[in-house]
């Protein structure tokens, strides 16, 4: 998309917006850092994180009915390149096909059920490594060695089992349940769309990525993403250096929200012109149910998308799948370094200082006595809805 129809070019909107936002935190730290709020604390039950009943809705709910958020246009830029895609708990690949689009098909064989795809990549076609059974970029069975030993089969129903997938303003959704119906992403992003269409995630390609395994339950992970009260305490030697503690914007569109950090530069902003003031970074924008994108410009001329798709791999154990965008126009060897070296930062810090909590926060509520109940405080205004939002799309009261 390049433009609307009042003539604003995304990459405009993105800066207004930006700046928008710039101001906000200008007017917090000039306040003396202070902070966006809820009306009042929330006390949430330790079960929330240590019950199997909730969490198998979870997990029905939110990772097998809902669109999840697959990966960005930029991973399958080209015919044949697949993504594969398990963190749903569905095997999943996506592929672009020769026309352009992208489709999604449960990572299984039609013969035995065996994995046709291991690793993205890119593929002519898809053949099973059991018995070579392929299929092509659209799902049909185009080859079956020894055909008439199946006959009787109808071939035209053998086809890849698709899952709905669709395209939209540079992200790729999946909902990882075959049969579970279209997805509307209007209706699913509500009035998040705008503020995700203006970013131009259509022009990101992938630098670097991983997964990175947590033992905490996947809702105390999201958390992490949430808020910047614990920078000074869990943070003090690296992401305390350049960003304020418990300094943060929250915009909420729900189910969704957007959060803006305050780097500590700022703090020079307060009686200096609009006009001289530097690029926004450190926006956190929160996909429902799972997915944070953290939108980031660590040296001048140079932005990154970090990508995090936090899924359950169990009730106390989460997969957090990375990854590191880059704008393709601007991807050289040098750009590509600083790239890399922000992802291997910041999966070092993820790792070592957020999940270690996480981990043993698990271990104390899943043996928290009868009636314990966690706090999320004013300041943690995006925990507070995220917990109430989780409970309405499961339907169970917190």
């Amino acid at each position: 998309m390049d433009a609307d129809s009042s003539g604003i070019k995304w990459a405009e909107r993105q800066q207004q917006t930006l700046r928008s936002l710039q101001r906000r935190l200008v007017e917090h730290i000039k306040a003396g850092r202070t902070t966006d709020m809820a009306d009042a604390p929330m006390a949430n039950p330790a079960r929330v994180y240590a019950d199997p009943v909730r969490h198998e809705a979870e997990r029905q709910k939110l990772f097998l009915e809902m669109p999840l958020v697959a990966g960005l246009s930029g991973d399958i830029p080209n015919t044949g390149d697949t993504l594969v895609f398990d963190g749903a708990g569905s095997p999943i690949i996506v592929v672009r096909d020769a026309a352009g689009r992208a489709n999604a098909f449960l990572n299984m064989c039609r013969h035995r059920g065996a994995r046709l795809v291991n690793d993205s990549g890119c593929h002519a076609r898809f053949t099973c490594p059991f018995h070579s059974w392929s299929f092509d970029l659209n799902g049909r069975l185009v080859g079956q060695p020894g055909k008439l030993s199946f006959e009787g089969l109808d071939t035209g129903q053998l086809g890849l089992v698709q899952v709905p997938c669709t395209e939209w303003h540079g992200l790729i959704f999946v909902k990882a349940q075959p049969g579970s119906g279209p997805i509307d992403v209007a209706a699913h992003l509500g009035g998040f769309a705008p503020e995700l269409a203006e970013i131009g995630l259509e022009s990101f390609a992938p630098v670097k990525s991983g997964v990175m395994k947590a033992n905490g339950n996947w809702k105390y992970v999201l958390e992490t993403f949430g808020e910047s009260y614990h920078l000074s305490s869990l943070h003090p030697t690296t992401l305390a250096n350049t960003i304020f503690n418990n300094v943060l914007l929250f915009d909420r569109f729900a189910p969704h929200h957007r959060i803006g950090f305050a780097p500590r530069s700022y703090g020079e902003l307060v009686d200096k012109p609009e006009g001289e003031w530097p690029e926004l970074y450190n926006v956190l924008y929160m996909i429902f149910p799972n997915t944070a994108m953290l939108l980031g410009s660590p040296m001048p001329g140079h932005m990154f998308i970090q990508l995090f798709r936090i899924f359950p791999n169990g009730l106390s154990a989460t997969d957090t799948h990375f990854t590191l965008y880059a704008p393709a126009d601007s991807l050289n060897e040098q750009s590509r370094a600083v790239a890399s070296a922000g992802f291997d930062l910041a999966r070092g810090i993820i790792e070592t200082e957020d999940f270690s909590v996480a981990a043993g926060a698990q271990r104390n509520l899943l043996a928290a006595p009868p009636g314990f109940k966690v706090n999320y405080g004013r300041n943690e205004v995006a925990l507070q809805h995220l917990h109430r939002d989780l409970a309405a799309a499961i339907g169970m009261p917190l």
